[in-house]
């Protein structure tokens, strides 16, 4: 079967997804690691650990909307 015309895009979008979801598995690593810490945090922990929950919360965010691309460009290339 030959390739729609959004076929191309279609794969950037999926190894743009991919890369995101790397990088959301090391961040989400990150977390746990600054949230199992050696005791109470201080505050420099707490602030590292607000940092990189925004990071990932825009990340999911990103994420959420490559998924809409991606099954929009799925639909379009069966058309």
């Amino acid at each position: 079967m030959p390739a729609g015309p959004y076929h191309d895009a279609l794969q950037e979008l999926q190894e743009l997804e991919h890369a995101l979801s790397k990088e959301r598995t090391r961040l989400q690593a990150r977390i746990d690691f600054v949230r199992a810490g050696t005791g109470a945090p201080g505050i420099a922990e707490m602030d590292q650990l607000q940092r990189l929950q925004e990071k990932e919360q825009e990340l999911s965010q990103r994420r959420r909307a490559l998924h809409r691309q991606i099954d929009a460009a799925r639909a379009r290339n069966k058309s």
